[in-house]
């Protein structure tokens, strides 16, 4: 586990808005007698912090053995949550930031070591990856759903061949329109197709 690992007071995980104007802590794993601080980093607005933002996005990180190192507006919203030192990396989706993760220490100052920063950075980065994959496959899904509903509305027949498995997919408007229904063409094949195709579908062209 990675608070096993680090051995932190806090670990978080914000996720930004569309616009990056306003961020959520979405996650918070706290240390035996660290105090939660999720339910009041629920709507931060960056304009409130703004070095924070421009920190992860100029210098790739917010890295403090001393939060008091940190501009004052950073240190205005860390010190109340008790914290003293700080280490965060952005969570990148392409070039666009979609939020951060970080490390609090509030026990002690600490110096983040070169192998923290790196593993944080790492975890950003397969965060940030996991996020680009699953907006990738809900754009998918939702433009699946959308041609279904266009299929549907228009009642097309459509038929599908993956010719690498000979897998063939009728839908049941297209057993309709040549006068079966789905249930009487079964066994179904690229075969069943070629059997009620029109003539001139079937024809070559290299032949003509």
């Amino acid at each position: 586990m990675i608070d096993e690992y680090f051995q932190v007071s806090r670990i978080y995980i914000f996720i930004d808005n569309e616009d990056n104007t306003v961020t959520r802590n979405m996650f918070e794993w706290c240390d035996e007698g660290i105090l939660s601080q999720i339910d009041n980093l629920q709507e931060v607005k960056y304009e409130s912090i703004p070095s924070w933002i421009n920190l992860l996005l100029t210098d790739g990180n917010v890295c403090a053995a001393d939060i008091n190192e940190l501009p004052n507006d950073i240190v205005a919203i860390l010190e109340p949550q008790g914290v003293r030192s700080v280490i965060a990396y952005p969570i990148l989706i392409g070039q666009k930031m979609k939020g951060f993760i970080g490390f609090d220490e509030c026990k002690s100052p600490r110096i983040w070591n070169e192998t923290t920063q790196k593993l944080l950075e790492i975890i950003s980065l397969i965060i940030g990856s996991a996020y680009e994959k699953n907006t990738f496959l809900k754009r998918i899904e939702d433009k699946r759903t959308r041609l279904n509903n266009i299929i549907e509305g228009t009642r097309l027949g459509t038929w599908e061949w993956n010719i690498q498995t000979g897998e063939v997919l009728f839908n049941e408007r297209w057993a309709e329109i040549i006068g079966y229904s789905l249930s009487e063409l079964k066994p179904s094949s690229i075969e069943t197709w070629v059997k009620y195709a029109n003539g001139d579908d079937l024809k070559n062209p290299m032949n003509c």
